[in-house]
This record gives structure tokens, sequence and C-alpha cells, in this order.
């Protein structure tokens, strides 16, 4: 109980002191500082599971039995592996309160706010969702929604993989330019992002990660352009989500095609939901099998696949380090059941000294895209793009440090660019319609 506890313990302590010396620097609403969600999902990601083997320890009904015989290791090598998270957490702490400086995050209003615009981006998105359910093979199961493309063509799944991404963008925008008017939109707000999260969970049979996103760009953007949110609604918040998704999970599992390995994992305690285990289970899975020098072979180029990744299709998996895992370890599965994320990557490289650096270079990146936010925050692509790394927050400790380069190269980029191409023409029909109204001199009299 002692070797569970302690990182467990350990872990909550960086996060209560990090929130308290960033308090003091910035003196603040702490809810939209970009370190402060993350490295609060990293302590999510590693408390929930590390309770489940707690609860396991001392339950009849739940164990690690299947987990252990799965993977091959004891009890104390699972906790363990708790302190990993506990040294990504304190490295990132420690590095992104250094490097971020004391600018503070003020709240500015965004010029644009033309329902021309708003309806545009409206129509963009129905349109985006129509393509993808038109286009789409019948779907009976959660791991189905993965394959549901793939008895295209070629050209119509790149088309298919363009609308996908362009359609979180366009969601990004269009939240932004609602809430920067909050008070004009109110009651529509409220509409948009219901039916965005119902749509997202419906489409995809049961995935709530790009729910989630959505509800934490719509927390940010309140906490920015409305007012800060108390500590007790986000406690109140988190455990209703919590419980939501949970429920969500288990209804997904009554459809036998979705049960594989990562749902009989969830079964043995180590994460219910089991989202909240998919950052434990595979970085504890490969740094056993580093310790036993039993890691399958690797294409160096895998190191550098955030790189590659922004220029080059999905369908090419080459160097992706998540498919490669799933080909070794889940050869039998369509698709890869587990992310990894900057602690299996860890793994797969260096160990404990390349997570104490990739701990280190994630602060770092995360303060200096905060310091560019500040810099810029009076500019609506700015508050787009942060808000578009607020929220995907998430994804980076479940996939790797420098996965923002993808979405925002390939998704949210494009689509700032499409709408701001929208915005100069509606501005200057405007200004157009203005100038024909203006009184014209003529002769020194009025017409």
């Amino acid at each position: 109980m002692f070797d569970l506890i302690l990182p467990l313990f350990s872990i909550i302590l960086v996060f209560i002191f990090f929130v308290i010396l960033l308090w003091r620097k910035l003196k603040q609403n702490l809810f939209v500082e970009l370190g402060i969600i993350y490295l609060g999902f990293v302590v999510l990601y590693t408390l929930i599971p590390g309770l489940g083997l707690l609860y396991a320890e001392y339950s009849a009904d739940i164990n690690v039995g299947m987990l252990l015989e799965y993977i091959d290791a004891s009890k104390a090598d699972l906790a363990f592996h708790l302190w990993r998270h506990f040294l990504f957490a304190i490295t990132f702490a420690g590095s992104y309160y250094y490097f971020r400086t004391n600018n503070r995050i003020v709240s500015t209003r965004l010029n644009d706010s033309s329902p021309i615009t708003i309806y545009f981006l409206i129509f963009l998105i129905a349109f985006s969702i129509a393509i993808l359910f038109l286009l789409s093979a019948p779907v009976n199961g959660y791991l189905e929604h993965y394959t549901r493309y793939d008895h295209l063509p070629t050209s119509l799944r790149k088309i298919v993989s363009f609308v996908i991404r362009f359609k979180m963008g366009f969601y990004t925008i269009l939240l932004t330019i609602l809430f920067s008017n909050y008070k004009q939109y109110k009651l529509f707000v409220f509409f948009v992002v219901a039916s965005l999260c119902i749509t997202e969970t419906i489409y995809s049979h049961g995935s709530r990660i790009y729910s989630l996103i959505i509800l934490l760009q719509c927390f940010f953007l309140y906490n920015y352009f409305v007012k800060a949110v108390t500590l007790k609604f986000v406690i109140v918040t988190s455990l209703s989500l919590m419980t939501l998704y949970s429920a969500i999970e288990i209804i997904r599992l009554q459809d036998v095609e979705t049960v594989d390995v990562q749902d009989s994992i969830s079964e043995t305690g180590i994460g219910i939901p089991a989202e909240l285990g998919a950052v434990y289970v595979p970085s504890f899975q490969l740094y056993n099998d580093r310790n036993k020098n039993t890691l399958p072979p690797k294409d160096w180029q895998m190191f550098f696949y955030d790189f590659i990744s922004p220029f080059t299709f999905n369908s090419d998996t080459r160097w992706n380090p998540m498919y490669w895992y799933g080909v070794n370890y889940y050869p039998l599965s369509e698709v890869p059941p587990f992310t990894i994320g900057p602690i299996a990557e860890s793994a797969i490289w260096g160990g404990e000294v390349d997570l104490f650096f990739r701990g280190i270079i994630n602060g770092l990146f995360f303060a200096f895209i905060v310091k560019w936010f500040i810099l810029r925050r009076e500019k609506f692509w700015a508050v787009t793009i942060y808000v578009y790394c607020f929220s995907f927050s998430i994804i980076t400790i479940k996939y790797s440090i420098f996965f923002y380069l993808t979405p925002l190269v390939k998704e949210l980029i494009p689509t700032v660019f499409i709408t701001m191409f929208i915005i100069f023409l509606v501005r200057g029909k405007r200004d157009r319609g203005t100038r024909l109204l203006q009184p014209v001199v003529v002769n020194n009299e009025i017409e």
C-alpha cells in the first residue's frame, strides 16, 4: 500500500505547489493557463490507475491478475511505474514555471462578430458532417467507426481525411467567435455546444475524446471572455463528466464487437473508464519490456515522427509509434488499442533519462506557446490557435510532446485562412455599403 500511495501523494503535492507558485508569479485566473490544464491531466492519468491498483489490492471483486498474466510483471513493478509518471510531472512543472514569463493572460475583444461569418461557418460544419455520414459504410460498433471509410477509393479517402480535419478546425473558430460575443449569442452557444458534442458522440459510436475537446474549448473561452469559474464548479463538473463518460463506455461495451484487449484491461481495475488508463498501461508495458531487453526492433525515423507527420497523409503509418506498438503488441487488432504518449516513447528510446528531458522540453514548449499567445492576443487567429492548443493538451499526454505540429498544419491553419478570407469579404462588402450611404459634397453642397 505504501509503494502505491507515496508516488500518488507526491504527484498531487507537485500539482499543488505548482498551482501556488504560478499564482504568486502571475496573480491571474489560472484556469486559462495551458500548463495548469495539462499538468492536471497528467495527474489525473496517474491518479486513477494508481487508485485502481490500490483498490485492486484490497478488493475481492477487482484484481490485477489479468494484467499481470498478460504483461508478465510483478505488483512491485506496477507500483514503481507510478514514479515515472511523477518524474514527468515534476520536470514539466519545473520547466514550465521557469520559462513562463510574468506576463498575464488578459482578455481582449475580437473585432469581427458578423452574423454572416457565423452562418457560413455553421454551413461548412453541417456540410462536412453530411459528407462524412453519406460516404460512410454502415457502422455497427465502436471499432468499425475507425474503418468506416476503408471501402472508398483512395481519392475519396483523401477527401474524407481533409473534411474530418477541417471540421474540427471550424469547430474551434466558430466557438471562439461565439464566446467572444457571449452576451449576444448566449443561448445559441449552448445549442451549438450541445449539438456538436452529441453529433461527435453518435458519429464515433461512443468515442468521448472530441466531445471532451469541445468542452475544454468552451471552458477556456468562458473563463477568458466571460468570467472566471469557481473551483467548486470545476470539481463538480469534472466528477459529473467522469460519471457521464463512464456510462457512455458501459453502453459502448454492450456491443460485443468492441471487446478487445483494452476493454479486458479496463475490467482489472487499472482504468475505469479505460480512457484514464490509456497513458499508464502502454507506457508500463513498454518499460517492462525495456527492462527485459525484449523491445521489438524500431526504425530511427520513428523518433522524428512528429516532424514528419505534418507533411504526410494519415495512411502513411510506417514511422508512427502508435502503429508500431499496435503491430508488435496487438497484431490481431484492426486499429491500435492504445496511443503512445511521452512516457511510453521514452521507454522506446532512452528510458528514464529520456523521460527527464522530455518533461523539460514539454514545459519549455508549452511556456513558449503561452508567451507567443500573450504577444498576439488581440488577433482573432492567435486566440483561436491558443484555444486549440489548450483543448488539445489532453492529446499531448496521450501522443507526444510535439503532437500539436500535425493538427495545426493540417487542421487549424488552413481553416483559419479560409475564415479570415470570409471575414475579409464580409468587411469589404460592409465597407462598400457604408461608403454608399455617406453624403457626397459637390460644389460645397451636400447631396
